[in-house]
């Protein structure tokens, strides 16, 4: 690579001058070079996307205002995929909110503990 960038500075920066095998020299480091932006920018949007699932699929629980008529059973059904039991759902709301009781009421604002495994 010395030679050509010796060869590159004698012309005044034109590669008109050089030897054909000094231009597809030049032009293969060119691509080379763009082929590892490329990898690098692909690695990086990889790392944040995998980064943003990662957060959103497990730790902070969802927060949920309680409206008129719901009740612990309907919110339930509503957050939790219909595989889970319902019950278990709102003995895990009840312990993350703290709640003694089955009784909510509207403007309540609950954490919404998220799913183990």
């Amino acid at each position: 690579m010395p030679e050509l960038w010796n060869a590159f500075q004698i012309t005044g920066g034109k590669t008109t001058n050089l030897p054909y095998h000094w231009k597809v020299r030049r032009r293969h480091y060119i691509y080379r070079r763009r082929r590892l932006a490329v990898l690098f920018l692909a690695t990086v949007i990889s790392c944040v996307l995998y980064a943003g699932a990662s957060a959103s699929a497990g730790g902070s629980p969802d927060q949920h205002a309680v409206v008129p008529g719901e009740t612990l059973w309907s919110i339930a059904v509503e957050h939790y995929p219909s595989s889970e039991d319902p019950r278990e759902m709102i003995e895990g709301i009840r312990q993350t909110n703290g709640l003694e009781g089955y009784q909510i009421q509207p403007g309540d604002h609950l954490e919404l503990p998220p799913l183990d495994g």
